[in-house]
């Protein structure tokens, strides 16, 4: 079926990304994959991470004035974890404010995250830029 973490993050990165190969570019790679028969844990993780990655992407399209911005997702034996890194302006102090204060959409993320069993965190990158890094732990022993 069509029902996989990798299908479902491409297609959020084929719909955000500007037409014509327009800057910013968004960049894509998945290493292993997530479908429902990873337990019923994977309905959720294929619900909200697609909707965490869309709300990263938007907020450094909207936010960043962003050249570059990279998706990456591993899925290791036993946890999850996407990177969504753009190389915009970063996290001025009233970035970071607003974000405290629930701005761009942060705390519904980090709640999306928290419902998962996983953690959100936003971090400024040593050349510029932000990374939003998603860590969902996965079910041990069942079927990947």
């Amino acid at each position: 079926g069509d029902d996989s973490l990798q299908i479902a993050l491409a297609a959020v990165v084929a719909e955000l990304a500007p037409p014509g190969g327009r800057a910013p570019r968004l960049s894509f790679r998945c290493e292993g994959d997530v479908t429902p028969s990873a337990g019923n844990h994977a309905g959720g993780i294929l619900h909200e991470v697609p909707f965490i990655v869309r709300e990263s992407i938007t907020n450094a399209l909207r936010h960043a004035e962003a050249r570059e911005i990279a998706v990456r997702a591993h899925v290791g034996d036993d946890r999850l974890d996407v990177r969504v890194d753009d190389d915009g302006r970063g996290l001025q102090g009233s970035i970071a404010d607003l974000a405290a204060a629930g701005h761009f959409g942060v705390l519904g993320m980090r709640e999306r995250a928290r419902r998962l069993g996983g953690t959100l965190d936003i971090e400024p990158r040593a050349g510029g830029g932000v990374s939003v890094i998603l860590r969902v732990p996965l079910p041990s022993g069942e079927e990947k």
